[in-house]
């Protein structure tokens, strides 16, 4: 770290940057990194050096915010549907870009995807039994509408699923960051572990 910094201004730094999580679980969160603080005085390093080893304190707030929105027990979260919107809103809030590119991809999609089948659908319908009079084909020919509908609903389709596999791909990486403790229902269903040989 460059600046000087105290133990007690590092640690009010790392509880600032646990929002989120329970009175409880910052005095646990507050009480390790007290621990590690503690040893690494007890094996002979400054107070600088000991701070340093664990690194700026924003991010380690972070780190402690993301492990426990993964890795609470099951009693504590609500379920997979909590446990699949806390990773949701982690990956999602956790950057610009990522808000950006969900809202658009997800928008875009979604629209284009509705106005793509509703075209369609409006198009059909003039073309086989004379649509509804409110539809005004005006700037756009019913046959041309057949074309452009499925072409839109595809090109919505295509921004979902690049949107999926952008959240997939964050979820892999933020499971591959932060140690992640597998689920007991995984745990049953994939049968027991293969023991290593000593």
């Amino acid at each position: 770290m460059s600046k000087e910094v105290t133990t007690e201004a590092y640690l009010e730094t790392f509880e600032r940057s646990l929002r989120g999580l329970s009175e409880k679980e910052r005095e646990a969160a507050l009480d390790e990194i007290r621990s590690h603080l503690a040893e690494a005085r007890a094996e002979g390093l400054s107070e600088r050096e000991a701070i340093d080893r664990l690194g700026p304190p924003e991010a380690l707030g972070r780190a402690f915010v993301a492990e426990l929105a993964v890795d609470r027990p099951e009693a504590d979260r609500g379920g997979w549907i909590d446990s699949l919107l806390r990773l949701i809103g982690l990956v999602t809030l956790g950057s610009i870009p990522t808000i950006v590119i969900v809202s658009v991809l997800g928008s875009v999609g979604a629209a284009f995807v509705g106005v793509g089948v509703l075209l369609f659908g409006a198009a059909a319908l003039e073309v086989t039994v004379g649509g509804p009079d409110w539809i005004s084909w005006d700037n756009l020919s019913p046959e041309l509408a057949l074309l452009v509908g499925p072409l839109m609903a595809a090109a919505g389709a295509a921004a979902l699923y690049v949107l999926y596999r952008y959240l997939r791909f964050l979820a892999t990486a933020l499971v591959r960051t932060i140690p992640f403790r597998q689920p007991d229902w995984l745990k049953r269903r994939a049968g027991p572990s293969p023991r290593r040989e000593s």
